[in-house]
C-alpha cells in the first residue's frame, strides 16, 4: 500500500477554529435576530396601547358632540361637567339618537377607564371598559383626563402597553371636542 505524499486534509487545527468562527457568526446572527424580534414586539405593544386609547377617545368624542343642557327637577344642568379633579365626566346627551337624553359618565378606576350610561336622574349602575391601563392618577403627579374650557373639552390618556414598559414614559392621547350645541355649556 502506498500513500500519497501530497494528500490534502484538514487538520484538527483548522476544523476548531472554523466550528469556532462558525459559531460566532450564528451567534451574532442569533443576537440581530432576538433583538429586531424584541424591537417589532414592544413596537406592536406601543402601537396597539395608542390605539386601544385613540379608540377610546373617538368613542367619547361622539357623546360630547351631541351633549346638550338639561333641566331635571327643575335643576340646569350643563352639558357636561367634569368631576373628580379631572378623572371623570358627565355628559349628557341623546345616545340612541332617539330624542331621549341620557347621561352618560366617564370615569378612572382601577387603572381602567370606563363608561356608564344612566336615565336622567339616575347613575349609572353598569359600566364598560373602553381603555386599560390609564395611568393618570397612578404617576406622582396625577394627571387630568378631561379639562374644559369653554365649549372645548381636553381630553388626555396616558397609558401603558400591555407589557407595563412604559410607566416611565407613557403613551399620552390627547384631544379637543367641540359641544356643538347651543346653550349647553351656559
Amino acid at each position: 500500500m502506498h500513500l500519497k505524499s501530497d494528500s490534502r486534509g484538514i487538520t484538527l487545527v483548522e476544523l476548531i477554529i472554523a466550528i469556532s468562527l462558525m459559531t460566532i457568526v450564528l451567534f451574532s446572527g442569533y443576537f440581530f435576530l432576538s433583538l429586531s424580534t424584541r424591537s417589532l414586539n414592544d413596537t406592536e405593544a406601543q402601537f396597539d396601547a395608542g390605539q386601544d386609547a385613540r379608540m377610546a377617545v373617538i368613542n367619547m368624542e361622539d357623546d360630547i358632540r351631541k351633549a346638550q343642557a338639561v333641566n331635571i327637577g327643575g335643576i340646569n344642568y350643563r352639558a357636561a361637567k367634569v368631576m373628580d379633579a379631572g378623572m371623570s365626566l358627565n355628559v349628557y346627551t341623546d345616545v340612541n339618537s332617539d330624542g331621549n337624553m341620557q347621561l352618560v359618565q366617564y370615569k378612572l378606576e382601577d387603572n381602567q377607564l370606563k363608561r356608564g350610561e344612566a336615565a336622567l336622574g339616575f347613575t349609572p349602575s353598569t359600566w364598560f371598559t373602553i381603555a386599560d391601563k390609564v395611568e393618570n392618577a397612578m404617576i406622582a403627579t396625577p394627571t387630568p383626563i378631561f379639562t374644559i374650557s369653554g365649549k372645548v373639552i381636553k381630553i388626555n390618556l396616558l397609558v401603558l402597553d400591555e407589557k407595563d414598559q412604559l410607566l416611565d414614559n407613557p403613551i399620552s392621547v390627547k384631544t379637543s371636542i367641540t359641544v356643538r350645541s347651543k346653550g349647553a355649556m351656559n
